[in-house]
C-alpha cells in the first residue's frame, strides 16, 4: 500500500469566501492556526504505526478560477467590499511541493 495519493486534477470554480476581521486578527488566520495545530500533532506522532499511517497528497493540475473575496471588518465602518481574484494555477513543480502531507499545503501555495 502506498504512501502517496495522487489526485491528477482538482478544478474550483467560482468559490466565494468570507473575509471577517479586525485589529485583533480575521478567520483566515484562524484557519491557518488550527490547520498548523493540527499538523503539529502529526509530527509528534510517536508510534510507528502512527507515523506509518500518515499520507501524503500529490495533485498533478491545481486550477481556482472565477473566485470572490467578501471583505466584512470593522475597519470599513458600514461598508463592505468584494474583490475578484484572478485564476491561479498551481506552479509547474507542483507535483514536488504537493507530494505532502496535506495539512502542509497552506504553507507552499501562500
Amino acid at each position: 500500500m502506498s504512501d502517496k495519493v495522487v489526485v491528477h486534477s482538482v478544478k474550483v470554480l467560482a468559490p466565494e469566501i468570507t473575509f471577517e476581521g479586525n485589529l485583533g486578527g480575521n478567520n483566515l488566520n484562524k484557519l491557518l492556526d488550527n490547520i498548523k495545530g493540527t499538523s503539529e500533532k502529526d509530527k509528534q506522532a510517536t508510534t510507528k504505526e502512527e507515523k506509518s499511517s500518515q499520507k501524503k497528497l500529490q495533485v498533478d493540475d491545481f486550477l481556482i478560477t472565477g473566485a470572490k473575496v467578501h471583505l466584512a471588518t470593522s475597519l470599513l465602518g458600514d461598508r463592505s467590499a468584494t474583490l475578484s481574484i484572478p485564476k491561479f494555477t498551481s506552479p509547474t513543480s507542483a507535483k514536488a511541493v504537493t507530494a505532502l502531507p496535506p495539512l502542509n499545503w497552506p504553507k507552499k501555495f501562500r
